[in-house]
């Protein structure tokens, strides 16, 4: 079969087709066999003519990846569909296209080296990928939305290995054992490699497993009692000022519902509080009739005047039974466009806005923080989007007891959004060996135990309260979070290393291949 004669646009409709394959094995369909796709582009790749074929295949591979990833964004745009309706389709075409610019720098890239035999193809395209993951998350974009490695979210312990190796690492490994299935086209007995690549994951797999039986949790676990509050309020209800009052009674409302064990901790969602708990009787109100002495952890707006500026954060308070306010964290990773409007100059100019309400730019905190209230486990707060970035829970040297991570997507309604969020946010507890509390507004609302396993879970569009204990963190520290960076640029390193030898210091082998 010889891609490279197919009739008219056939390698672009087939790269098309396979990025949307691809997307597939996100969550929350977890198509597994979803990899071999890679196997394609290679493929498309070794047949592409020219380096300007080899960028459009790969980016069209890409663009239809992104496309279908990241299709609920767009229903944001409708909770204010009169300003921002219109812009959804526009928005997402956009979004993906300029993402998959990612994936077709990998396409000249590879046009550009040409590597010759099946284990350098496919370290090379690998070792690329996770590259251009990096490029969109902490590297660059700052943008780390669907990491390959999350393919593997359903799987608790094919995902434990990036408690080793970390999500960038898996999933290049991933991109390998997909990858090493195209030397089928031209040799039908290389099977070696696939089986290499293939009994790799596998073995990583069974080490996950023997992790989850053999690691210890620290001493002292299981102290505290949670209680999470989903209300379940649609998006376009939230901003609805003849109800704010109504949905906020109703978080309290929730919050006092009798417990079969009282709890020592109530979490409310992301902007949960629609008013200024700065003053006492805002807080007071939070308590009224609550009938458990019990801290509070509660998502809402901090509004800061200097003179005539105001400066607005996203944050997390932290608030005694007596409502004394103990803490507060303020929101570090912002969402651009959401929160705030990048390169504001020009496109306030364009007559764009962010999309949540008014005119007035969120800021971002100073920094992560680990918070100590009381007596009960010190805990490190991520609201919403900090959720989705590798390596960043918690400050370095100060691994707290568990992380409570709150957030609103009633945003993106029932669709893919709100479980690849919670697939990202349960990465973070795997890094750090700490459970998960995650509380959302529509959900899904969850408390995992340190290796991201559920224990408790509110569902998607459900309305309720969830009661659970928290799990104990594990006593031994996962080794990604020693040095997340250096793990992972040192595996890509050996990946381009032995993707270099392959391809120059063994002529006889590519001669061999290229038959």
């Amino acid at each position: 079969m010889n891609l490279a004669v197919w009739p008219g646009h056939f390698p672009k409709l087939t790269a098309l087709i396979a990025g949307a394959v691809l997307a597939a094995g996100l969550p929350p369909v977890h198509f597994w066999p979803a990899p071999l796709v890679f196997a394609l582009l290679i493929w498309l790749l070794d047949d592409a003519p020219t380096k300007g074929s080899s960028f459009v295949r790969s980016w069209l591979f890409g663009f239809s990846f992104f496309l279908l990833g990241l299709y609920w964004i767009g229903i944001a745009f409708f909770t204010d569909a009169e300003r921002f309706g219109a812009l959804a389709v526009p928005a997402i075409v956009l979004l993906a296209a300029a993402l998959a610019v990612t994936i077709g720098v990998i396409g000249l890239i590879y046009h550009r080296f040409r590597p010759q035999n099946l284990i350098a193809k496919s370290l090379l395209l690998a070792a690329c990928w996770a590259l251009a993951e990096l490029f969109r998350g902490p590297f660059g974009l700052w943008f780390p939305w669907n990491p390959i490695a999350s393919i593997w979210g359903n799987a608790a312990p094919m995902i434990q290995p990036i408690a080793w190796i970390g999500p960038y690492l898996l999933g290049a490994l991933t991109v390998i054992a997909g990858a090493s299935f195209a030397g089928f086209r031209r040799q039908p007995r290389s099977w070696p490699l696939p089986v290499l690549a293939c009994g790799l994951l596998i073995a990583l797999g069974g080490a996950g497993a023997v992790r989850l039986t053999v690691l210890e949790p620290a001493a002292g676990g299981g102290q505290a009692q949670i209680r999470i509050v989903q209300a379940n309020i649609a998006q376009h209800h939230k901003w609805d000022q003849d109800k704010v009052r109504q949905w906020f009674f109703e978080h309290v409302r929730l919050a006092n519902q009798p417990a079969e064990t009282p709890p020592d901790i109530i979490v409310w969602p992301e902007s949960s509080v629609p008013y200024r708990l700065e003053h006492p009787e805002n807080r007071l109100a939070v308590i009224t009739g609550n009938p458990f002495n019990a801290t509070y952890l509660m998502g809402s707006d901090f509004i800061e005047r200097q003179g005539d500026t105001l400066k607005l954060h996203n944050s997390l308070y932290v608030m005694d039974a007596a409502g004394q306010l103990l803490d507060r964290y303020d929101k570090v990773d912002l969402v651009p466009f959401g929160e705030f409007l990048p390169v504001r100059w020009l496109f306030a100019s364009l007559g764009l806005e962010k999309l949540t309400p008014g005119s007035v730019d969120f800021i971002p905190g100073p920094s992560r923080r680990t918070i100590k209230a009381g007596d009960l486990p010190s805990f490190s707060a991520l609201i919403c989007y900090e959720a989705i970035f590798p390596g960043s829970a918690s400050l370095d040297g100060e691994r707290p007891d568990w992380l409570v991570n709150v957030t609103n997507d009633a945003w993106f309604g029932r669709s893919s959004g709100p479980y690849q969020h919670l697939v990202m946010a349960r990465m973070r507890a795997i890094e750090e060996g700490v459970p998960l509390v995650r509380a959302a507004n529509t959900g899904i609302s969850v408390v995992t135990d340190a290796f991201g396993r559920e224990v408790a879970r509110l569902s998607l569009g459900e309305q309720g309260v969830l009661d659970a204990t928290l799990p104990a963190k594990l006593a031994a520290v996962p080794l990604f979070r020693t040095a997340p960076w250096l793990i992972t640029f040192a595996g890509l390193g050996l990946m381009l290393l032995g993707c270099w030898i392959m391809q120059y210091f063994q002529p006889d082998v590519r001669k061999t291949v290229a038959k």
